[in-house]
């Protein structure tokens, strides 16, 4: 039984934002052309996940972050208490999941999942949860490597419980 229902979310619009992200992910597209660290998972992944916080931010009433840092963030999108939330944008609008490099150097406290309809200009929080969740998820390889990964379903089931 499938528990996560994309046309039960809270869904927010992206329109208001769309323009500014857009300049703001081309900068860094330029900025980390050929960087070995760079993941191009999907056509545009620096617009994917600058949206992606944006929802989160939103979500929360947090501000976003969008300096551009040559280094990255180093998966501190948000700061929570002693830790931070890594905020993981999927496009896979049925089927999201929350996925982490198994060999990631830092972990963050709590990772997020968030789920953006480009057509749609549109964005919604699937869910979060504790770290120590993904770490002990199955390992997969999607062709980028070995990463943990939740799915949706997963995802909801344990931010109920968490």
């Amino acid at each position: 039984m499938n528990i996560y229902r994309p046309d039960r979310l809270p869904w927010i619009s992206l329109r208001p934002v769309w323009g500014l992200a857009k300049l703001a992910a081309d900068l860094r597209e330029r900025q980390k052309d050929g960087f070995a660290s760079t993941r191009n998972w999907n056509e545009h992944p620096h617009l994917v996940g600058l949206l992606g916080e944006y929802v989160y931010a939103v979500m929360h009433d947090l501000m976003l972050d969008a300096t551009l840092r040559l280094a990255g963030d180093g998966g501190a999108d948000f700061g929570i208490g002693d830790g931070w939330v890594d905020v993981k944008t999927s496009t896979y609008l049925l089927a999201p999941c929350l996925k982490h490099p198994v060999n990631a150097g830092r972990w963050p406290a709590r990772f997020a999942l968030v789920v953006v309809d480009m057509q749609g200009m549109r964005g919604a929080l699937v869910g979060e949860v504790d770290a120590h969740w993904l770490k002990d998820a199955p390992v997969v390889d999607f062709k980028h490597g070995p990463q943990r990964s939740l799915s949706a379903d997963d995802i909801v089931r344990l931010a109920a419980v968490s």
